[in-house]
C-alpha cells in the first residue's frame, strides 16, 4: 500500500492523497469476519490519528505546554454504521489555538459592562495596567502562526502509510487467529 501526494491545479490549497493498493487491502477485509474487519479499520484508523496527533504536538507553539497538551483525537462510528470517522484536533479548552492558527485584527476591548439586557450599564472599574488606569485597551492584533495545516501537509502521507501497514498487520494477526 503506497500514497502518492498530489496537489491540485490552480491557485488554491487544497491537495489530495492518491493511495493505491485499496484492491487489495478491501478484498482481505471482506475475506475476514465482520468483527475483525472492523478492527483493522480501527486500528489502522487509530494510527493515521496518532501520526496527525504527534506532528501538529511537534509543531504547535509552545508557551505552557496547555496547547500541546489539548491536541487529541478521537474516533466514532460514521453515520451510516458501516465504517468509522476520526477526527484529529484542539480540544476546546484550549480555544485560543484559532487565534494562533489564523491570527486576531487589531481591536479595541472596551470597559467591561454589567448586567443583561436593558439593565446592561457601563461597569464602573477602571482596569489597571501597571501604574496607568485605564477604561479600555486596544489590542493590537498578533499575526497568523499557523500550525495545524502545515502539520496536515506534512504528515498526511505518513499517516496513510502507518494506517496501512496497521491494517495488514490486524489482518494478519485476525487469518493468525483463525487458523
Amino acid at each position: 500500500m503506497g500514497a502518492d501526494v498530489r496537489g491540485h491545479g490552480g491557485g488554491g490549497m487544497s491537495s489530495g492523497v492518491k493511495i493505491s493498493g485499496l484492491r487489495e487491502l478491501h478484498q482481505a477485509l471482506q475475506q475476514l469476519g465482520k468483527q475483525a474487519a472492523n478492527k483493522a479499520a480501527r486500528d489502522g484508523l487509530t494510527e493515521a490519528a496518532k501520526t496527525f496527533r504527534k506532528e501538529i504536538r511537534q509543531g504547535a507553539p509552545v508557551k505552557s505546554g496547555h496547547l500541546r497538551k489539548h491536541i487529541r483525537y478521537k474516533l466514532r462510528r460514521d453515520r451510516s454504521g458501516r465504517g468509522y470517522t476520526g477526527r484529529v484536533g484542539v480540544h476546546p479548552k484550549a480555544y485560543y489555538a484559532r487565534f494562533i492558527e489564523f491570527g486576531a485584527a487589531p481591536h479595541a476591548i472596551p470597559n467591561p459592562t454589567t448586567g443583561r439586557g436593558r439593565n446592561k450599564r457601563k461597569n464602573k472599574k477602571r482596569l489597571r495596567i501597571g501604574s496607568q488606569v485605564v477604561s479600555g485597551v486596544n489590542h493590537p492584533g498578533i499575526a497568523p502562526r499557523p500550525f495545524l495545516r502545515p502539520a496536515f501537509l506534512r504528515a498526511k502521507d505518513a499517516a496513510v502509510k502507518a494506517a496501512g501497514k496497521r491494517m495488514w498487520r490486524s489482518i494478519i494477526q485476525a487469518r493468525a487467529k483463525r487458523n
